[in-house]
């Protein structure tokens, strides 16, 4: 299950942010310790657990998966 929450305040401490590959625009937001890769879309099939995101630069399309290790 995908939750979706509202956050009032970030603690920029906590967090560093993904960037597109291809323009470098910040995408999302993520916890410092999480380690972020990108994947071609066969690297996603079997997680049903993910968010598409596009870039509001270039139009790009990203998944962003929870893989648990």
């Amino acid at each position: 299950m995908i939750q979706v929450v509202k956050v009032e305040a970030e603690n920029p401490a906590e967090y560093d942010f993904i960037r597109c590959p291809i323009c470098h625009r910040r995408l999302c937001d993520k916890p410092k310790e999480t380690k972020a890769t990108v994947l071609p879309w066969d690297g996603c099939k079997e997680n049903n657990e993910h968010v598409l995101v596009k870039c509001s630069k270039c139009g790009s399309l990203y998944i962003i998966a929870i893989k648990n290790q």
